[in-house]
C-alpha cells in the first residue's frame, strides 16, 4: 500500500486569502513500502550451539549449561545467575547470530561448558563404579 504526504502551500503572513494558482496545490508522493521481516527462532541454530535450549512457551532461548549452574544451588551459581541465557531467556531474533557468537566466546559460557563436561565426567565415573560394584555383588 503506497503512503502519501500531504504538502499544504505556504501562505503569506496576510489576512487575505490565497489567489488561485499552480503553487496552491496538494502534491500527493508515492513512497513505496519495505515488507516487514518477520524474525523467529529457526531450528537449525541448535546444530551449531548444541548449548542451546528453545522453550516454545516462552518464545525464549536458554543456555543449557549456565542455566543448569545458575540454578543447581553450587558455589558457582553465583557467575552464572544473571544473564539473559540463564535468568529471562534471550529472544531478539533480529540479532540472534551475532548475540549467540559473543554469548559462545564468552569466557563464562566456557567455563560453564568445562564445569558440566567434568561434572557428568565425573556422574559417569560414579555410575561405573557402582554398576561394577553391583555386577561384582550379583556374582557371589
Amino acid at each position: 500500500m503506497a503512503k502519501f504526504i500531504r504538502r499544504e502551500p505556504k501562505r503569506a503572513h496576510t489576512e487575505e486569502p490565497m489567489a488561485d494558482s499552480p503553487s496552491d496545490t496538494t502534491l500527493y508522493v508515492s513512497l513505496p513500502t519495505i515488507p516487514k521481516k518477520n524474525y523467529s527462532y529457526q531450528n537449525h541454530w541448535e546444530e551449531k550451539y548444541t548449548w542451546l535450549v528453545y522453550i516454545k512457551e516462552k518464545d525464549h532461548v536458554f543456555c543449557r549449561h549456565c542455566k543448569w549452574f545458575s540454578e543447581s544451588g553450587k558455589r558457582v551459581a553465583s557467575k552464572f545467575a544473571k544473564t539473559t541465557f540463564t535468568s529471562e531467556g534471550f529472544s531478539n531474533w533480529k540479532k540472534a547470530l551475532e548475540k549467540l557468537a559473543t554469548y559462545e566466546a564468552s569466557d563464562m559460557h566456557k567455563e560453564a561448558v568445562s564445569a558440566h563436561a567434568i561434572f557428568i565426567g565425573q556422574r559417569q565415573g560414579i555410575d561405573a563404579v557402582l554398576f561394577s560394584k553391583a555386577a561384582t555383588e550379583s556374582c557371589r
